[in-house]
């Protein structure tokens, strides 16, 4: 289930070894490496996706595009399954994004949403805030990056230092400590760990870039109620990075 790196290197690794393998994805090869490589700088991500689509014709992959259910699983007469449907991004539980220009930061990366307007915000200040940021900074919004944590890009990763670079250069100021209140409008007010609100205009939009979250729900259904060898790989089964989806995807499907 799931046709990203670790549904991919999975799957391939399966047909290699002469299993009879199905893969379920309900949009096209790559998953979210799609989004991961909307940056003109990512270009190198654009390959990989061409790789396993070359890969998947290669092999005659069977490749259904919808969205696996627990149903389809069950009644599909399958040995094993291996889930790997990507995290799911982390909603946020705030008043009035209803009344705002507000999206999240997939339905951004991938085209889906854009906002006129001059100012702005990304709520959120990971790789993927970043990343959404200096987008917003090229289409020639005044950008503001607000993140809760006291440190903006608090990330173990050797990347880092590039992204504070491209963040600086384009112009995106970065507020930490602060969280999203509530949102009205084209205002947004946000607040500290002390209760100081301030407000800031959002007539540009709201990117909300919170992070993702693991999916354990199917894989603890399947086991609980049926016999079928299941495995969770990727993003599914921890937020991670592409180079892990892959190396897990391989090393599960070795296992079968």
């Amino acid at each position: 289930m799931g046709a990203g790196p670790a549904g991919m290197e999975a799957a391939l690794t399966l047909v290699k070894r002469g299993h009879k393998v199905t893969v379920y994805e309900k949009r096209k090869i790559g998953g979210t490496l799609h989004e991961a490589s909307s940056a003109d700088y990512k270009k190198d991500i654009k390959l990989f996706i061409n790789y396993y689509e070359k890969q998947a014709q290669k092999y005659h992959l069977n490749i259904i595009q919808e969205e696996a259910t627990y149903d389809t699983i069950v009644n599909g007469g399958y040995d094993a399954c291996i889930i790997a449907t990507g995290g799911k991004p982390r909603i946020l539980d705030v008043n009035g994004l209803e009344t705002g220009k507000v999206t999240y930061a997939l339905n951004y990366l991938n085209g889906e949403v854009k906002f006129d307007g001059e100012n702005a915000l990304v709520i959120g200040g990971g790789i993927t805030g970043a990343e959404v940021a200096v987008e917003l900074a090229k289409e020639g919004k005044k950008v503001t990056i607000i993140e809760v944590m006291d440190q903006f890009l608090a990330l173990p990763s050797a990347v880092i230092p590039a992204y504070q670079m491209a963040v600086e250069q384009a112009g995106v100021k970065v507020i930490t400590g602060h969280r999203l209140d509530y949102v009205d409008h084209d205002q947004a007010i946000i607040v500290d760990r002390f209760g100081n609100k301030k407000e800031l205009k959002a007539d540009g939009g709201i990117v909300i870039s919170a992070g993702f979250m693991p999916q354990l729900e199917l894989q603890e259904k399947l086991e609980e109620e049926t016999d079928i060898e299941v495995y969770t790989v990727g993003d599914a089964k921890k937020v991670r990075q592409i180079i892990d989806a892959t190396h897990e995807g391989y090393a599960v499907a070795r296992m079968i």
